[in-house]
Parts: C-alpha cells; sequence; structure tokens
C-alpha cells in the first residue's frame, strides 16, 4: 500500500472519528460510552476473570497429575563387580569392595523419577471446592453490572447536573438583561423632573444586577464542572462534546406501584443473585472442609531411570543401583492428612461464615424492601415536588413581567419590579434544582429495582 492511500485512509479514518465524537450525546449513549470506558468496571471483569481461573483450577485437580524430577549431574567412574577385583570364586564379605572415594575418573549422571496419577475418590474435595469457586465467579460477574450501574449513576448526574447549570444560567443572563434594562430606564426616569424614583433605587437596581452576576459566574462555574467530568466519564473532547438534551426535563412518574416494585427488586437486583451465589459458594466450602478429614484415593504410574556411562551396572535383584537401573509400575494408592482439630476448626469457621451470610441474607432480604419503598416515596414526593414549582414559576414568571412591564411603563416601583424578579428568579432555581434531584431520584429507583438505568 502506498504511502499516499495509507495516508488517505487515515485521514478518512479521522474524519469520521470527528464525526462521531461531535455526534450530540444522549444519556443513553453517555452511559453506555462511560461503562465501555470506565477503569473501574474493567477492574471487575480482571477480578470476575481471576475468578474464573479458580474454577479452571479446581476442575484440572481432577485430572491426571504428572510430577516428574530430572537432573543431569557428575559422579565417579566405577568399573568391576561387588567385590574386589582379587576375589575369584570363593568372596565373602572380607571380599567387599570399599573403593567408594577413590577416584578413578567423571563421568555424567542422568536420573528421572516419575509419578502419573489421577484421584479416583477424593469424598467431596474437588467436587465442592469447584462449585465454591463457580459461584464465586457468578459473584464476581454480578460486581461488574454493580459497578456499571454505578458508573451510569454518576453519569446521570454529570448529565442533569449539566442541563440544570445550562437552565440556570439562561434564567439568570435573562434576569442581568431585565435589570440592565431597568437600571436604564431608572437613570431616564431620575433626568425627567416629574418621575417618582430616587437615587436609592437605582442604587438597589445595581446591587442587585451585581447579585445576579455572582450567581451567573457561580452557574457557569458549575456547568463547566459538569460538562468536563461527563466529558471525562464518556471519553469524550470537552471542546466538541455536544448534549442532544437542550433543557432539562422532569422524568415520567414510575407507573408501577410500591409493592411490584419491590418484588422486582427482590427478583431482579444483581446483589440478591450475588447473595444466592455466596450461600451457595459457603455451603460448598463447609462440605469441603468437612471432607478434609477423609483420604484421598489415586491411581497411576510411578517410575524412575538412572544412567552413568562411567558406571558398571549391578544386576543383583537385592541391590538397588542408584546409578544405572529403570523401573515402572502401575499404582493405586491412599493418601491421608488427618490433622485432628485443626481441620474441626476450619470447619467451624466455614460454618461460621456460613451462619454470618445467611443473618446478612435475612437483613437484606427485609432492608431492600425499605430501601426501595424510601426511594419510591422520595421520587413521589419530588414529583409533587417539581410539578408544584413548574406552576409557581410560571405565576411567577407572569408576576415578574407584568411588574416591569408597569416600571417601564412609569407606574411601577422598582422595588416591587426588582422583588418580583427575585422572586421569579429563586422560584425557577428551585424548580431546575427539584427537577435534577427529581430525575436522578427516578433512575436511582431503578438501579434499586434492578431495572435498566435508561428505558425505552
Amino acid at each position: 500500500m502506498s504511502t499516499a492511500v495509507k495516508a488517505l485512509f487515515a485521514s478518512a479514518a479521522l474524519t469520521v472519528a470527528t464525526i462521531v465524537s461531535a455526534e450530540p450525546l444522549t444519556l443513553e449513549r453517555a452511559i453506555e460510552l462511560a461503562q465501555q470506558n470506565d477503569y473501574r468496571t474493567l477492574e471487575k471483569k480482571h477480578l470476575a476473570a481471576a475468578a474464573e481461573g479458580l474454577v479452571q483450577e479446581a476442575e484440572g485437580a481432577d485430572g491426571w497429575l504428572l510430577d516428574l524430577t530430572t537432573a543431569l549431574a557428575l559422579t565417579t567412574k566405577v568399573e568391576g563387580g561387588f567385590f574386589d577385583e582379587n576375589c575369584n570364586n570363593n568372596c565373602d564379605n572380607d571380599n567387599v569392595r570399599d573403593d567408594l572415594y577413590d577416584v578413578d575418573g567423571i563421568t555424567p549422571f542422568v536420573a528421572l523419577r516419575a509419578t502419573l496419577i489421577k484421584p479416583l475418590m477424593t469424598f467431596g474435595k474437588i467436587e465442592n471446592y469447584k462449585a465454591a469457586a463457580e459461584q464465586l465467579h457468578k459473584v464476581k460477574l454480578e460486581d461488574i453490572i454493580i459497578q456499571q450501574n454505578q458508573t451510569g449513576m454518576d453519569v446521570v448526574k454529570a448529565y442533569y447536573g449539566n442541563l440544570a447549570a445550562l437552565g440556570g444560567i439562561a434564567l439568570l443572563e435573562e434576569a442581568a438583561d431585565r435589570l440592565t434594562a431597568a437600571e436604564e430606564i431608572a437613570e431616564d426616569l431620575l433626568d425627567s423632573d416629574d418621575a417618582d424614583i430616587s437615587e436609592g433605587d437605582l442604587y438597589t437596581l445595581k446591587a442587585g444586577k451585581g447579585l445576579i452576576q455572582k450567581f451567573l459566574a457561580q452557574a457557569q462555574g458549575l456547568q463547566k464542572t459538569a460538562h468536563a467530568g461527563l466529558a471525562l466519564l464518556t471519553g469524550q473532547d470537552a471542546n466538541t462534546m455536544t448534549m442532544a438534551s437542550k433543557r432539562l426535563r422532569p422524568l415520567s412518574l414510575p407507573s408501577e406501584d410500591l409493592e411490584t416494585l419491590q418484588t422486582m427488586a427482590l427478583e431482579n437486583r444483581p446483589e440478591m443473585r450475588q447473595l444466592e451465589a455466596g450461600l451457595k459458594a459457603r455451603r460448598s466450602l463447609v462440605k469441603a472442609r468437612q471432607a478434609e478429614s477423609k483420604p484421598n484415593v489415586f491411581a497411576g504410574i510411578a517410575g524412575t531411570f538412572a544412567y552413568a556411562p562411567g558406571r558398571e551396572q549391578i544386576d543383583n535383584p537385592h541391590v538397588q543401583d542408584p546409578f544405572n537401573h529403570y523401573a515402572a509400575s502401575p499404582l493405586v494408592g491412599l493418601q491421608w492428612k488427618w490433622q485432628g482439630s485443626r481441620t474441626a476448626g476450619q470447619i467451624a469457621q466455614a460454618e461460621a461464615e456460613l451462619r454470618a451470610l445467611e443473618a446478612k441474607g435475612h437483613f437484606a432480604r427485609g432492608g431492600i424492601p425499605f430501601q426501595v419503598a424510601e426511594a419510591w416515596y422520595k421520587v413521589e414526593s419530588g414529583y409533587e415536588a417539581q410539578r408544584a414549582l413548574s406552576t409557581a414559576s410560571r405565576d411567577a414568571r407572569r408576576a415578574m413581567l407584568s411588574a416591569y412591564l408597569d416600571f417601564e411603563a412609569g407606574t411601577g416601583e422598582p422595588a416591587k419590579a426588582l422583588e418580583a424578579l427575585r422572586t421569579y428568579t429563586l422560584t425557577y432555581a428551585d424548580y431546575l434544582l427539584t427537577v435534577n434531584n427529581y430525575n436522578n431520584d427516578v433512575i436511582n429507583l431503578r438501579r434499586l429495582t434492578g431495572q435498566p438505568l435508561i428505558t425505552q
């Protein structure tokens, strides 16, 4: 491929990447990107992979085991047989050679020992350790889902916080514009002799404008922080990232009743699946600990081999030659490591851990419905609160517009116009904050009941 073609492909890829990154970000897409880029989730995935390795290790414990030791060394050369070379026919114990430490030369020495065995019966050790490892793997897989949900909630906070800050900025900019216009009107009225306005009224408007500018600067700082946080979570460029939503709107009130939501939580929460898997794992560990007091039965083949070319081989069946020999045999064996009270203590620990998890499970089965009820009541009250504030902010805006129209016509008081603006600003700001909290609470309720964070 030519350099020009490679450059063309690279340019096309960069263009596509720019288009993708410039695509307005929906909340659903933001959560998806954050879950893909979150290193906390990646950590959970690696821990799940490690747990899967434990399952493979437990499965392998039931397979063939090769224990092999081989070595290459040096030893002394030996010529001749068992007796002294001066012995001819009438050899006895007095003629046994005693030149073990005489060095007549050096020869290489190869030795090998090997045992190939397979467990036949472990009385439940392998089976129960494997079952415990499988359940631990399930627990770790649920950790991934829990972390993804937590990451999703972080995105929700940043996304809605960004929209709330943008709404607040728009509100404060409108208020600043109105105060600027009111200030100009007040200055014109002061120049006319028949106007019922004082310099104090003008300074009151200026002071209100200063406060609005302060709040505007704070809102802009919060918006930039939320925007940067959202970009960080989703792996986007903060300078090019845009949001599909332009205005903060309240989510719909969940249609399910409280009892249904509580049932959904007990059935769908990853924590409940973790609890079930954890209990199974603990029960299997108790059985495995109990089986530790029993032996293991195995079968296989054992063999040994040694060869030293510089040494004469002894073929006497009553004498084993460690330097020149070979042997192999099938075998059936029994392995038993009985540790008495130590094994009993390990069983007691496993049983205590099981009872502790059972107690935690009883608490969870009672605590999770209460947790859902608490979240539901919060959502319910938030829904009513944002509806009330929505109406109140509309009324406050009408009052503010009326007061400013009167002021602009010269029939209204600056203080009343300023107070109306203040009431509207505070009411609408409270509305934005309440909607932000309400939307977070709705999605958190979905998390607590095991539902997807974003529903179609």
